[in-house]
């Protein structure tokens, strides 16, 4: 059995792999992907997974950007 944190690793490699280096708007379910969107389209993706998620963080430094979004308990 897997400790919770490597799959929590494990899910977020998945999901990096499916979200970089791609147009984003080509990824279904992220046809607008603001940084709510992204926000939304992570936590409905990881929630099944990890019942206990309680926040998802997305930033973009570069411009002095983020997004959380706080799932209900």
């Amino acid at each position: 059995s897997s400790q919770p944190l490597d799959r929590l690793t494990a899910a977020l490699e998945d999901l990096r792999k499916t979200l970089d280096h791609h147009m984003l708007n080509d990824v279904p379910g992220l046809e607008t992907p603001t940084l709510e969107n992204i926000c939304a389209y992570v936590a409905q993706v990881l929630s099944p997974q990890f019942s206990t998620l309680a926040r998802i963080a997305v930033s973009r430094p570069s411009l002095n950007e983020g997004c959380t979004l706080i799932l209900k308990p």
